[in-house]
This record gives structure tokens, sequence and C-alpha cells, in this order.
């Protein structure tokens, strides 16, 4: 029974009868230790029929063992791999030590769980159920965490039962059980037939602890009582003959769960089979023919934390000695160590190789470290301290990975080891969006790489973080430096020479540098930083196609190569380039995937780069409350550390109080963009005709004077038609007469015609369509304002369109009835859109889930739902249907 735990049960009924319907969903349960946890996931076991059920658990003693509670969940169902998608398939045979191809993404092996587990659920629903996941290694924390979050419509239930730390889970619904009320805790403790004094006093020494209201009746009569259950255990074993102390003891310390290993270290130790019995015979243990459980996790706690510190290093040296994987070896064999010992710290140095080998970051930084803690040599302990920040950086733990850049700054000299460390710590200070330090610091680094191409892809790092910390000197000497590295740094000198230039406000020296730049890297014929930087200078220079292309190719690769970490990031730039080439539907279901993969990923700094992107979106639709949604939920870095995260939200909401004719509050949102500390980068000059338009509406003509004349030679060198005709525009909105502005008009209209961002050659259109209405040349601005309507309609942008739309009524014809936006995906959800469009190409559910880091059930489901919105029945009138219509 369990008693008092309605709510817990109901959270729980609720879970598995959705799952039972193809609706999946996790759930963590967190608590104190003896809450009821373990209790609460043996119900969800007992009334998951039909769901099948699947267990695992973390133990303490595996903490540090690469992904080996995952091995343990789904060691009987590897047969299954061979029906993944190949990538997938040897990223989780190589996690799980059955192969040997290198880690590609540290998320991919999440990505091959959930598709593992979504086969599993072909055959009928299942349950997932993590005891004590406080103790799972990270490594197959973070895949099982990765997993639950993509869940869709597998038909899957997770329930995690975790302690209150030591288990990031952000995010996911949590149930937090309460400690028992006295009438649950009395009818918890009617079976035992206490007196009215005992029952009072184990309520009380309880606190609502079930465990406690469990274990403490058995314990009155045996002397002072402990009220917390680890010391009742501790109480039970210290009362256990000493063989049988021991005998546990081994159990205890032992990471294998195999009988066969604790009882070849007994032997070891003196002690035979039978030590154990009197352990079993008080249920504090049991052994079967295939494994050693405890009662409960605590009772492994006390016996191994209860036990001196001599017996342990014993024990673990008797371990080490009895089991036959080498890398459980070397951590018996650093257990059992009570100082420096060299070979003890090789053989974790082979454990953390092999561990990184697997992708198992999380456990190559802690054997590396653990290393270095037995290394005696001050330069070896160094080089382990340095590989373990390495580790820990690649596996995202910045926290960890800074303190052991710390602690290992002082003990190394190689130049490789300083290199290496100044790759950590640039990159922590980087993503936690600190690029000014992080430049300065990859600048230091640099001296210390023999590799031209290593230098020099080093230094072109090192100047995107100075160009977005705003730290000139920085890239000066960044250009300088690039100079003298021969062909491997004529790339990254073309780059650092433009970026300099556009720093010092130069557009005419800088922009021709950064063209030739862009226009030398192919869409797949370099490497992929490269292309990432070429792609970030596309977006400066307001290439949009050039944009397009690149980020086509590194986002095929990102899908294609599991390379989840990038992803977000390169959707991110794609979707700027939808937007800007008028595909504002595609461009909003791809930032909202870039957001959620971003999410899901932990990126907390690229999610806020990818809502200023939607925001942007929301803008141009005029759609206030999702403007307002997204920026509440980003969590923008504090103000002036990483400038593209504000001026992306200072700028969509400047645009969308200029839409709302709110010109003062525009002109003071777009004033903090282009004239704050980012006032060079991409966003803020993109903004500078909004700032000429606001500051013209608000009367404040030298405020738009001063934009335009930086817009100007940034639209005069970038060599695209879009800006030359949105700087005529701004032109005409300065100009001091009506002759002067219908010229400036009417140039910009002709040049917009020439191609590029649709939205923009609207917005001339409109403006000088309104210029021509209020001058009586009615005639004249009706096509003008028509076209403006359609492009505006089209698009989605409501306002705008209804600003179209009055003006074109004002001229004397009738507007023609509204269009709806975005053509046939229009009523689509953004993910339905995206599998859409896959499925539109032929490509099958299962290679869809790949693309989309989703399992190949939810594609289905989302095709399923898109079906009867688009008015067709299957995949082959899919084929047939112009989606871009």
């Amino acid at each position: 029974m369990l008693a008092g735990r309605e709510r817990e049960r109901i959270a729980i009924d609720r879970l598995l009868a959705d799952a039972g319907d193809g609706v999946s969903g996790v759930l963590v349960i967190r608590g104190q230790a003896g809450i009821g946890k373990s209790a609460l996931l043996d119900y969800a076991a007992g009334a998951a029929d039909p769901l099948r059920v699947m267990r695992g658990t973390g133990l303490e003693s595996e903490a540090e063992m690469p992904f080996a509670a995952l091995h343990l969940l789904l060691r009987q169902e590897l047969h299954h791999l061979d029906g993944l998608p190949e990538p997938q398939a040897q990223a989780l045979r190589t996690a799980l030590g059955l192969g040997t191809a290198p880690p590609r993404d540290r998320f991919l092996v999440g990505l091959a769980v959930l598709s593992l587990l979504t086969e599993l659920s072909n055959d009928g629903p299942l349950l997932i159920l993590i005891d004590d996941a406080q103790w799972l290694d990270v490594d197959s924390a973070q895949a099982l965490v990765f997993a639950a979050r993509r869940l869709g419509a597998e038909g899957i239930a997770v329930v995690f039962a975790a302690r209150e730390a030591g288990f990031t889970a952000r995010g996911l619904p949590e149930l937090v059980p309460e400690p028992l009320g006295r009438e649950d805790a009395a009818a918890l403790l009617a079976a035992h037939a206490l007196r009215p004094d005992e029952l009072e006093r184990v309520i009380e020494w309880a606190q609502g602890n079930p465990l406690a209201l469990k274990e403490l009746p058995a314990s009155l009569g045996s002397g002072p009582v402990s009220p917390t259950v680890r010391d009742i255990y501790s109480g039970r074993i210290q009362r256990l003959p000493e063989r049988a102390r021991r005998a546990l003891l081994v159990a205890a310390a032992d990471d294998s769960g195999e009988p066969s290993v604790v009882l070849r270290a007994m032997e070891r130790l003196g002690l035979r089979s039978e030590s154990l019995a009197p352990a079993e015979h008080d249920r504090l243990v049991t052994i079967s023919g295939e494994t050693v459980t405890f009662g409960h996790p605590l009772i492994r706690a006390a016996a191994y934390h209860g036990a001196a510190i001599s017996e342990r290093h014993a024990v673990h040296r008797a371990l080490a000695d009895a089991v036959t994987d080498a890398d459980r070896r070397s951590w018996h064999l650093a257990a059992a160590a009570a100082g420096a010992d060299a070979s003890v710290a090789a053989e974790l140095h082979k454990t953390g190789q092999a561990a990184a080998g697997r992708g198992a970051h999380e456990s190559a930084a802690a054997a590396y470290e653990r290393a270095a803690n037995l290394a005696p040599e001050p330069g070896q302990r160094g080089h382990l301290l340095v590989g373990a920040a390495v580790e820990a950086v690649t596996a995202g733990s910045l926290e960890r990975a800074q303190d052991l850049a710390e602690r290992a700054a002082d003990l190394i000299a190689v130049p490789a080891d300083l290199a290496a460390l100044a790759h950590v710590q640039a990159t922590v200070e980087s993503t936690r969006g600190s690029p000014r330090l992080a430049a300065r610091i990859r600048v230091r680094g640099a001296v210390h790489l023999r590799d031209p191409r290593e230098r020099a892809l080093t230094l072109m790092e090192a100047g995107r973080d100075a160009f977005y910390g705003g730290d000139h000197a920085t890239l000066a000497e960044i250009s300088a430096e690039v100079n003298g590295l021969g062909p491997p740094g004529a790339l990254v000198a073309s780059w650092a020479r433009g970026a300099e230039a556009i720093m010092r406000g130069d557009m005419a020296d800088g922009l021709p540098h950064l063209r030739t730049f862009v226009a030398q890297i192919s869409g797949n014929g370099t490497s992929a930083p490269a292309r990432m930087m070429a792609a970030n200078t596309a977006l400066f220079i307001g290439d949009d196609e050039a944009l397009s292309l690149l980020t086509e190719h590194l986002a095929n690769d990102c899908r294609q190569h599991g390379m989840i970490d990038l992803l977000p990031f390169v959707l991110q730039l794609q979707a700027v380039a939808e937007m800007f080439l008028g595909a504002h539907d595609v461009a909003h279901a791809t930032a909202g995937e870039a957001l959620r993969i971003a999410a899901d990923t932990g990126q907390t700094l690229r999610h806020a780069h990818v809502a200023g992107v939607l925001m942007r979106l929301a803008a141009i639709a005029g759609d206030a409350d999702e403007y307002d949604r997204l920026f509440r939920q980003t969590s923008l870095p504090a103000a002036g550390q990483h400038r593209p995260s504000e001026a992306w939200a200072g700028a969509a909401g400047g645009l969308l109080d200029l839409g709302a004719h709110d010109y003062d509050a525009a002109l003071d949102r777009l004033e903090g963009v282009v004239n704050g500390p980012g006032w060079y980068t991409a966003i803020a000059v993109m903004a500078l005709p909004d700032h000429v338009e606001a500051a013209v509406a608000a009367e404040r003509p030298e405020q738009a004077e001063r934009s335009l004349a930086r817009f100007a030679p940034y639209a005069q060198n970038n060599g695209r038609h879009w800006a030359r005709a949105v700087a005529l525009r701004c032109r005409a909105l300065l100009a001091p007469d009506h002759d002067e502005a219908a010229e400036h008009y009417a140039a910009a209209v002709a040049v917009h015609k020439l191609g590029g961002r649709p939205f923009e050659r609207a917005r001339t259109e409109l403006l000088y369509g309104e210029r021509l209405r209020r001058a009586r040349h009615r005639a004249e601005a009706r096509p003008l304002l028509r076209s403006a309507l359609g492009t505006f309609e089209r698009i989605g942008a409501a306002r705008w369109a209804q600003r179209a739309r009055v003006e074109l009524r004002a001229t004397g014809e009738a507007p023609p009835a509204a269009a709806s936006p975005g053509g046939l995906l229009s009523a689509l959800t953004p993910q339905e859109q995206q599998v859409v469009r896959l499925a539109a190409t032929g490509a099958s559910n299962r290679s869809i889930a790949a693309q989309l880091v989703l399992s190949h059930r939810t594609v289905g489901y989302h095709l399923y739902k898109a079906f009867p919105k688009l008015g067709i029945t299957s995949r082959r009138e899919l084929l047939l249907l112009d989606l871009n219509g």
C-alpha cells in the first residue's frame, strides 16, 4: 500500500494512460532518501500493464564508468541496433564498447537511444523506470535525458527517481513527494502492533519518511535510535558478525554486480561464500545466480562508508585482482591507493583515453582527474588535468572545465598543454558570453601552436570573438599576425583585414575583403569552421544567397553526420537566410527547430540568439504577444556581454514598434542597437534603415542623417541590390521636397526589381505609395500599393498588410480579399512544415527522423496530422503538391 500518495499515483496513472494511447511523456520523481521514490517506481511497474517495463538504476560505485547505466538498461536489446540509421547505430555501439568508430557528437548517442526505444515501442508501449538517477554515470544520464526530451508520439513513458541534487534534468516535469502526515504514518505502522508510546516515538523520529517508518520498529529496544534511515541500516550492519560485515563491504565496493567477482574478491580476503549468509538472512543483500542486489541503495552506502579506510583499501585491492575488465581494475586500484602512485596513474590515463574514444567525455574527465591526483610529478599532474579539462569542456561541463584548467595552469610548461589549456579557457568564456576575454586567451594560446593551419584556425576563432566582443586592438593584432602564416593564413587574413576595417567604421575598406573571403569559400570545399565563419560573414555583408547556400550544405552535413551540437547555430543562420529571402513560414519552422534543439542540448546563449530571429519574425507579423512571450522566456546574458543576442531582441522590438506607428518607442529601442556597444555588428547595421525611418517619423532628422551616413557606404560597398535600394529609400525619407523624394523612391523601386529581400521591397513600395497618395497621385500609387500588399500578405506581415490595404482604399481602389499568408503550408504547425517539406523530397520517416532529431513514430504522427490539413491522404499526393505556392 502506498499510504498518502494519491497525488503521485494520479500523476503516474496519467503518464501510463497517455503512453498507452501513443503519447509519450516523462516524469522526474525527486526527493530525499527514503521518501518513497522507489516505491512509486514499483507502483508504476505494477500498474503498467499492457506497457512493457524496462528498469535501470544508477549505482554510486559505477558513477565514473562510461555509459555503464545505459549498457545495463539496453543490454538485452542490442540486437535491434541494426534497425537504426548507421551514424546512430555506430555511435551507440562505440559508446557501449561494441565498436571502435570515433565519436562524432556528444548528443548523437542520445538520439540513438531515442531511436532504439522507438524501435522497441513498435511492439507496444514502453515504460522506462530509472531509479537512483543521481548515481547514473553522467554520460548515460545525458543520453537518457536527451532522449526523454525528444519524445513525442512513440507511446513511451519514462520515469526517473532521483535525490534532490546530483541529477540534472532541467525543464522536465517533476513530482516531489511530501513527507507523510500523521494519519498515513500511523496506517503504515499498523502491521507492527506497537504500543501507543512506541507508535508516537516512531512517528516523531521518522518525520514522515516512509522508509524510516518501515525500518524503525525493528530497531526499538536495541539501544539509542537515530532518526536517519542510513544510520538505522548502519546499526543493523554493525550487529552482524565481523566476517559478514567484511563480506558485505566487498559487495558494496563492487561495481560489476556479478556474484563471481564478489566471491573471488572474498576469497582473496580469506572469506568464504557463506560469510554473507547473515547479511542475506537480515535481508540486507541478495545474491542470485546473476546479480548482487542490496535491499536498498542506502544499505550499500552504509556498508561502504561505515567501514574504516584501511578496510576499504584492502577490499578494492582484492576487487582489482578479481575483475577482468581493465577499466574497473584501474578504478579499484585508484580507490585502493593511499598516496601518489605512478603506475596506477598510468592505468587510469589509459582508462580515460578509452572513455574518450567512446565519446564518454565526462567519464574520461573523471579518469584523467583521478590520475592527476595520483601522479607524483607536477608536470604529469598538469598534463592530466589539462586532458581532464578538455574532456569536460567537450562534454559541456563548463564549471568543471574551468576548475580543472585553474588547477593545471601553474603546473604546465609544454607548448601543447599550454595551447590546449587556452582552448579550454577560451571556450568556457565564449560559451558564457564573454567573447572579448575569449579572444585574448585564444591569441595567447595560438603562440604555442607549431602547425600553421592550427594556428590560423585558432586565430580565426579569436578574431570572431574579438569582433563580437568589440575588441578592436586584439582584432588588429590578429590581422597582423595571420599575415605571417603563409597560405594557411591567407583566407583568415582576408577576413581579419575586413573585420578590423569594419570596426574602424571603414566600410569602403572592409567590405571588399569580406566579400572576397565569402567568395573563396565554396559550399563543401573547406573545413566546417571556415564555412561557419563564411556564413557569419555572408550575413554581415547581406549576401542572403551565399548565406542560404552555405547553411544548406552545413545543415546537411550536420544532419547526415549527427552533429547535433552544431545544428542550432547552423539552423539559426539558415532561418535568417530564409527570412531575408522571403520564405517566412519556412524560416519560422527552421528557427523553431533550432530553438527546441538548443533548449534540449542546454545551449542557453544559442537559445537567446535563435529567439531573437523568432522575435524578428514576430515583429514582421505584428505579433506583439509572441514577441513578448519570446522575450520573457529568453535568458539573455548580462548587458554588454554578448552583443548579437541583445541586438537581435532590440532590433526586432524596434521593428515591431515601427509597424505599430509608435515611432518614439521604436527610436528609443533602435537607438540602443545602432549606437550601442555593438554598433558595428550585422544586425545593428541592418537596423540603421529602421532607425532612419523612426527618426524621420519622430521628427528627429539629425539622428536619421547620422544613421544614413553610416548605412550609405555599407550599401555602396556590399554589392547587394537590396541594400542600394534601401539606402535610396532612406534618402527619399530625408528629402526636403516631394520631387526629390519621388526621384529617390523611383530609383529605389527600380533597384529593388533586380532582386533581394522582398520585405524591404514591399516597405519601399508602401512608403512611396503613401507619399504619392498624399500628393494626390493616386493612379501612380495604386500599383505600388498593390505590389506591397501582395508581398505583405504572402509573408504573413499582417500589420503591414493592413496599412497597405488602408492606403490602397484611400486611392479609391477596393483592395482584393485578404489572402492566406504562407501558401499551402500556412495551416501547419512549424514542425509539421519541417516534416512535410522533407517528406515531399521522397525521404522516408526514418530518414526524416534522423534529420530532425526526432523518432520516426513522431514523424509519422506529424504527417498523420498534416495530410488532412493539406487535403491529401497519401505521400504520393504530397509529391504532386506545390509547397511553395
